[in-house]
This record gives C-alpha cells, structure tokens and sequence, in this order.
C-alpha cells in the first residue's frame, strides 16, 4: 500500500507548496522529520525488500547501513549524472544550506539526512570537496536505487526526497516526492 493524496492531503499539499517554493533544505526536512515522529502509526508505508548497495566513503553499504541505528531516513536526490563534470547547479544551491550543525539537529530527531546520486563516489566526492560540504554523500552507481525512486528516468535525473521508516530490520518508505 502506498500513500495517497487522499489519505494524507494536507502533508502532500504543504509538501509540494514547500518544494515548489524552494525553502532552504533545513525546513523541509525538519518538518518531515517531526511529521514522522508524530504521526508513524499513521502512515502509509512501502515496505522496500529490494537489497540496495550503494558507495559511501566507508565503502560499500546497504540501505539499512544508511540509517546509522537511527529509526528514520531522508534521502535527498541530488542531481549528478555520471557523465557529468559537476552537480545540478539548483542541487547544489540546497546542499549548501546543509551544515553539521543542522546534521546534528536531524540526529537529536532520530533521523540521519543522506545525499544520493548516480554518479560515481569519486566525482561526488571531488565536487563535495571543491564546494567545502561534509554532509554523507552516497553514490548509486551501478544500482536500480535512483531508477526505482524515480530519481532517474528516462529523461534524465531527477531532483527529489524519499523518506524511509526503519522497525527491526524492515525498511519502508513512507514519502516519496521527486520533480
């Protein structure tokens, strides 16, 4: 089952009106972030069985390993194909709002903030060095993860938020929005 505009049409309306008007990342998932806290037994949810690996500084790891023990997880797309030199300029925009100290803040909400994209760690990581970021950015080159989150497509890349919840070992996805 997955969520519906129905189901929740306030949150998916407040939602889109926050990405259309492009306010800072910080914003965006902070409210995200205590939306699910108050509100997990309420959501709809995707359990995401699918076993994704994806490449990290610390090498490779798994889509539960991107949680880091914390119940939550945003996931930003960031706009990098691997053919590309440089990220998306509008991507990088955000990505510079996101400092350690806002990191922290999601931590104390038991939520880890992630960046992913497709192109691979070693481009990532020069471009995240050249513009100064510390924030995790992971690579899913060589995965679906991008494709079946409809962060690519035919089209090309797509910039967006999907947002998981994390009971046991089960992974689901609870908000999905890319544009």
């Amino acid at each position: 089952m997955s969520i519906s505009n129905k189901e929740l049409p306030w949150f998916f309306s407040e939602v889109e009106w926050i990405l259309e008007r492009k306010k800072p990342i910080e914003e965006e998932s902070a409210y995200a972030s205590d939306f699910l806290n108050a509100n997990r037994s309420k959501l709809s949810k995707d359990e995401i069985k699918k076993n994704y690996v994806l490449e990290g500084t610390e090498g490779n790891v798994s889509l539960q390993d991107l949680f880091k023990g914390r119940n939550q997880l945003i996931v930003c797309h960031f706009m990098f194909d691997p053919s590309w030199e440089q990220g998306c300029p509008h991507c990088s925009l955000g990505a510079d709002k996101v400092s350690d100290d806002y990191i922290n803040y999601m931590h104390d909400r038991e939520t880890t903030f992630v960046y992913v994209s497709r192109a691979p760690l070693t481009k990532l990581e020069a471009y995240k060095n050249q513009k100064g970021w510390s924030f995790p950015w992971y690579s899913s080159y060589g995965s679906d993860f991008n494709y079946d989150f409809k962060a690519t497509t035919e089209e090309g890349e797509k910039a967006g938020v999907s947002i998981f919840i994390r009971d046991g070992n089960s992974i689901y996805r609870v908000i999905q929005k890319v544009s």
